[in-house]
C-alpha cells in the first residue's frame, strides 16, 4: 500500500511539472507573436511583478521580467516589439532601453 501511494505521489509530481513547463512554454510563444508598437495606455500588475500593459486599447501580458521592474515602466512610456522576436524597446524621455529577456524563449530575431 505504501509503495503504490508513493507511485500515485510521484506519477502526480511528474504530471504537475509537466504541466507547468508546457504552460510556461505556450507563454512563452504567446510573448513571441506580440507586435507592439506604441504609447502605454494602461498598466495591470497581476500579482507581483507580473505586468500586463495596454498599447491603443489592446492588451499585452508582458510577464514576470526583473527589467520592467528596474525601469519602472509607466503609462505614457514608448514600448515597441517586432513580432517573433523577445527583443522589447523601452523609449523615455528621448532614451531607448533595451529590455529583452535573456532570449530564452522560442522566438526568432532576425
Amino acid at each position: 500500500m505504501k509503495r503504490l501511494f508513493q507511485y500515485i505521489l510521484g506519477v502526480v509530481a511528474i504530471i504537475g511539472v509537466s504541466i507547468i513547463l508546457f504552460r510556461s512554454y505556450k507563454a512563452g510563444l504567446n510573448f513571441c507573436n506580440y507586435e507592439m508598437n506604441g504609447r502605454i495606455d494602461s498598466i495591470k500588475i497581476e500579482e507581483k511583478g507580473y505586468y500586463s500593459i495596454s498599447i491603443n486599447n489592446e492588451w499585452y501580458y508582458i510577464g514576470p521580467y526583473a527589467l520592467y521592474e528596474v525601469y519602472k515602466i509607466s503609462i505614457g512610456d514608448s514600448i515597441s516589439k517586432k513580432k517573433d522576436c523577445y527583443k522589447v524597446y523601452l523609449k523615455r524621455n528621448g532614451l531607448t532601453y533595451d529590455l529583452s529577456i535573456d532570449g530564452k524563449l522560442p522566438c526568432n530575431c532576425n
